[in-house]
């Protein structure tokens, strides 16, 4: 018996020739039609006869019901389909030619899927919580054409995300990265708040949890700067703001109630600042593959 595997992909959009002007770098092509030969020859690349295929959302956009049977027959496997907003008619039904295809269940609007030992939530739009968040689920999602960011155990699926190639993924190639973008551990970050008591804000609500790619860099800047206080023996400086978008960790400072003596231990403070932030520019490219 041969090994199944389970592959998602989301927003194929076929037929769709509006995407050519939306997304010309993920579409590099002159037509709807190569733009889906492209998708439909990764899709045969990668997926086997018995894999199962996720689709989640947005199969086809065309109107034309002989080519959208005709890409759904192109593509190999057992296939699903979540419903995107493209996917129904204006009253919410299915629209008629998918529901019509040889789905292996008929479509849904989310569905739970096991996969490698963990749990998918698979939906069309992306959620801020999600079934079994809290337990360690991941959350798959589409239609936001890479334009949402992850948050926590979620990722964007569409074809055009850069590191889906334009066809499907499995669920260890899309959460190898993905992993590196979870908060940092919780008991790690109380400890780290307990160390650095003498420069944060005696407010209980002040966070120290930013990504797990990051928190090396935080908590040595953090450490840095509580050393050049301690060295200095200066009081009144503090830690007002860390706030983690992306590629950029901002840190942001209270200087104003020490004294002016102490201006070369605030350069010192910013240049530490400085650096961190550039280092999590860096931090960002190198585990995005994001130009410089």
């Amino acid at each position: 018996m041969s090994f199944i595997r389970k592959h998602y992909m989301a927003d194929p959009h076929f037929g769709h020739e509006a995407m050519l002007r939306f997304q010309p770098e993920s579409r590099p092509f002159k037509s709807a039609e190569e733009t889906d030969r492209a998708i439909i020859e990764n899709v045969k690349a990668r997926v086997g006869a018995q894999d199962y295929l996720y689709i989640l959302g947005d199969f086809a956009i065309s109107k034309d019901d002989a080519y959208v049977r005709h890409c759904f027959n192109e593509l190999p496997g057992k296939k699903f389909l979540v419903l995107g907003n493209h996917d129904v008619d204006r009253d919410g039904s299915v629209r008629k030619v998918l529901a019509s295809l040889k789905w292996e269940q008929p479509p849904m609007h989310a569905m739970s899927i096991k996969d490698d030992g963990g749990f998918v939530w698979a939906a069309h739009y992306g959620h801020r919580v999600w079934p079994g968040s809290h337990k360690g689920w991941w959350h798959f999602y589409g239609h936001s054409h890479g334009n949402l960011p992850s948050f926590g155990r979620s990722r964007d699926v569409g074809v055009d995300v850069p590191d889906m190639g334009l066809g499907p993924r499995t669920f260890q190639e899309l959460t190898k990265n993905a992993m590196q973008f979870e908060m940092a551990d919780a008991a790690a970050v109380d400890a780290l708040k307990g160390e650095m008591a003498a420069i944060l804000p005696p407010v209980r609500g002040f966070s120290l949890s930013v990504p797990r790619i990051y928190w090396d860099v935080l908590q040595t800047t953090l450490r840095e700067i509580k050393a050049v206080i301690d060295r200095e023996n200066i009081a009144g400086f503090q830690v007002t703001k860390i706030i983690v978008d992306e590629d950029l960790l901002v840190i942001r400072g209270d200087y104003s109630r020490m004294s002016s003596g102490t201006i070369p231990a605030q350069i010192e403070i910013e240049d530490i600042i400085r650096f961190a932030e550039m280092q999590a520019v860096e931090i960002w490219r190198v585990n995005t593959g994001a130009a410089a």
